[in-house]
Formats: structure tokens, C-alpha cells, sequence
């Protein structure tokens, strides 16, 4: 029988080597489980400058380096809430924070907190929900009582009392090279701001779909695109003109957004509340990636956020984080035996001694036909014991060692 067992595996690897190798994305699932997470609620990333992964949490704010997880929570460090809602990297490489209670922190990576809050400061709610700095340097913050502006010395605060504004409850704000301000709001429309005063847009004013977005970001042309939780991708282009993307005009395959990303391709990534993660690759390509098409292990994706054009992060309300390589055969070799390691011998039984074809130490991390991370190890020399969590069937070896990766399929029987 298990002689049986092997010859299908073996046929369904060579089948299936095509897909798994070339033609299907690199999915990672870290959560509470197989990882450093201290929550599977992550609600905001951001990647720095050395590409290290900063995730908030509702248990605090995790940094991640590829390989060691550290949180920063209440109790171990100078972190004054551990609901993280926003996160954003400056120029130094400094990590600002906006918490659902605890106002604004400064973060040097290491030691050092420097902490903004409504007893200390100007800032006029401690629920910051955006962060932005302008030409100047100087923060731009989207809080549940209007928008805050610090230039080191003094606070401006607008709100529905002194401005415009129609609702308090600024969403997100985003700064445009030529240093004019991006606001979006929950039920209170959209606001350009510039030296010789503010534009508003609205359902009323533009014929726009909604009066709500969480998130605006610009692309190269400075067009702004806005994710809204209920119309879908809206976007205004030329500072005159608006259109939008929803499922009646397009393949979004979904009208709530929580988040929006764009890389230097121009492919905008959208979070949604129930249909995962949507790519839109212009001018009308919409790929979706949902329980049904992909490992993504929760539907509502509520941030996203790009490390490098092929790789994408997300966080899911109880999934964890989740990290995406669209080219996941992109292999970084140190010389040309580490493009044909082997792992032997193989096919091999759950639980039994294997070697690399090359002694080395190195991490070997395994994942299932769909994608997901099954188990993961370290060898100082080549040789391990593959894990008991790999039940019969058919897997990935990705091996990392030295800043090179390779992928070698692996059947366990």
C-alpha cells in the first residue's frame, strides 16, 4: 500500500512542479502559533529603510528582521497603549506610532520613546489614526477630533468649530511633493489643502459615491487614491477630476476597503472586509486573492503594505500576518551549487534524518501544496530531522542560508 501511496505522490510532484515552483505565489502565515505574534489582530505594517517589519498589534507593536520577533508592549518598554493603529517611517528611519489611546510615540528602533499625548501637548485626541510629515518635516496627524499640525514649537488644530470640515473624525491625511495636504474622513467627504486654502469634495459637491475613506495615498502623478469602506477605490486625478472602481464597473470583487498600497509599478494592493487582498494592475487587471484562490487564512485584511514590488505584507483580524512573494522562484544564490541543492534522500517518512547536498547551516522552512507554513527548523550542518507536522504529501523546502534561497520540492510519504 504505502508502496502505492509513493508512486502517487511521485506522479502528482511531477504534475504539479510547474505550479508550485513557477506559477503560483509564495504565501507565509505567521500568527500566535508558529511565530513571535503576540496577537492574530494586526492592524497596521510598515517596512523600514533596512527592511525590517514593524506590526501593530492590540497586544503591542512587534518588530520583525526576517528571522527574531520583539514586542514592545506597556509592561517592557516605553510603548503608553498597546492598541498600534498606525505606523509610519520617517527619513531617519525613526518609528512614529498612533495608538487607539495612547497618542503619539516616537520610537528610535532601539531604547528611545518620546511620547505626545492630550495631557503633554497639543494634540487634540489620543486616537491618532494618520501620520504624515510635509516638505518641512513637520507632522501632519489624522486623529478622531480633527487634524493636527506640529512643527516642533506649536499646535494647529482643525476642526468643525474653526475650518471647513464637516466631520471631526479625520480618517487620513497624505502630503504631496509640492507640500499640499490630503485629508479623507469618515461621513465628512474629502479636503485638499494648500498655501491659498482648502478644496472640498463630497456627495453633495462632486457627485461622489461616498463621503468615507480610511486610507489615501498618492502615486507618481500625485493622483490620489482613497479606499473606502463602502464605494470601492476612488481616485482624483488632474485636481479636478474624480472616478472610481467598484463591482458594477469592474473586477474589484469588492466595494469595502480597509487599506490601500501602491508599489513603483503603479499596481495598487487594497485590504478588504471580505474578499481579502485586491491587486489592480492598470489599466483593468483585478486579481483577487480570497480563501477560495489563495492560503489567506482571513477574508478581512485590515492593512497592507509593500516591502519591495514582488513582496507584499497584510494583516487579517484573527489570521495573523500574512506575507505574499509573487515571484517566489526569484532564488539569491551565493554560487552555483546552491541553485541545485537537494535535500536526500527523498522521498523520505516524516520524522527521518535527511542531509542538504551541500553541508551548511542554514534555515529550512516547509510548506504544503497551498502555500502555507507548515514547520520550520534550523541545521548547523546540512542535517536535520524533518518535522513529525509533515504528514504524507507533497512539499516545499525553502532553504535559506547566507542571504541565498533555494526551494527544492520534497516528498513525504
Amino acid at each position: 500500500m504505502k508502496s502505492v501511496q509513493l508512486g502517487l505522490l511521485l506522479l502528482l510532484a511531477l504534475a504539479c512542479r510547474s505550479s508550485l515552483l513557477f506559477g503560483q505565489a509564495g504565501w507565509t502565515i505567521y500568527n500566535t502559533v508558529n511565530s513571535g505574534m503576540p496577537d492574530d489582530n494586526v492592524r497596521a505594517i510598515a517596512v523600514d529603510h533596512q527592511q525590517v517589519k514593524w506590526i501593530g498589534t492590540d497586544a503591542g507593536l512587534v518588530k520583525f528582521d526576517g528571522t527574531n520577533w520583539t514586542v514592545f508592549n506597556t509592561t517592557n518598554s516605553g510603548l503608553p497603549d498597546n492598541s498600534v493603529r498606525t505606523i509610519v517611517v520617517d527619513d531617519t528611519n525613526a518609528i512614529w506610532i498612533g495608538m487607539f489611546q495612547g497618542g503619539l510615540a516616537k520610537f528610535d528602533g532601539t531604547s528611545q520613546w518620546q511620547i505626545w499625548n492630550t495631557t503633554n501637548s497639543g494634540l487634540p485626541n489620543d486616537f491618532v489614526r494618520g501620520i504624515a510629515f510635509d516638505t518641512s518635516g513637520y507632522l501632519w496627524l489624522a486623529t478622531s477630533s480633527g487634524l493636527a499640525h506640529y512643527n516642533w514649537n506649536t499646535w494647529q488644530v482643525w476642526n468643525t468649530t474653526n475650518s471647513m470640515l464637516f466631520s471631526d473624525n479625520i480618517s487620513a491625511v497624505a502630503v504631496g511633493p509640492t507640500n499640499r495636504k490630503y485629508l479623507c474622513t469618515i461621513n465628512g467627504g474629502f479636503y485638499d489643502i494648500n498655501d491659498t486654502g482648502w478644496v472640498m469634495y463630497s456627495i453633495a459637491l462632486s457627485n461622489l459615491p461616498d463621503n468615507s475613506a480610511v486610507r489615501v495615498v498618492l502615486d507618481t502623478n500625485e493622483t490620489r487614491w482613497y479606499a473606502s469602506p463602502a464605494a470601492g477605490l476612488m481616485l482624483n486625478y488632474n485636481f479636478n477630476y474624480w472616478t472610481w472602481y467598484n463591482t458594477l464597473n469592474s473586477g474589484i470583487g469588492s466595494n469595502a476597503l480597509t487599506d490601500v498600497a501602491i508599489d513603483s509599478l503603479q499596481r495598487k494592493y487594497c485590504g478588504t472586509m471580505q474578499r481579502g487582498i485586491i491587486r489592480f494592475t492598470p489599466p483593468g487587471t483585478w486579481t483577487i486573492w480570497d480563501t477560495a484562490t489563495s492560503p489567506i487564512p482571513d477574508e478581512y485584511v485590515q492593512c497592507v503594505a509593500k516591502e519591495t514590488n514582488a513582496v507584499t505584507w497584510a494583516g487579517t483580524r484573527i489570521g495573523g500576518l500574512v506575507r505574499i512573494d509573487e515571484n517566489p522562484t526569484a532564488v539569491e544564490s551565493i554560487d552555483a551549487e546552491a541553485q541545485s541543492l537537494r535535500i536526500y534522500p527523498n522521498p523520505a517518512a516524516s520524522g527521518r534524518v535527511v542531509s542538504l547536498s551541500i553541508p551548511m547551516a542554514a534555515e529550512v522552512l516547509f510548506y504544503n501544496a497551498s502555500g502555507q507554513l507548515i514547520a520550520s527548523l534550523a541545521t548547523p550542518d546540512g542535517q536535520f530531522r524533518l518535522p513529525q507536522e509533515l504528514s504524507a504529501g507533497l512539499y516545499i523546502a525553502e532553504v535559506r542560508c547566507a542571504g541565498a534561497i533555494s526551494r527544492v520540492q520534497l516528498v513525504i510519504y
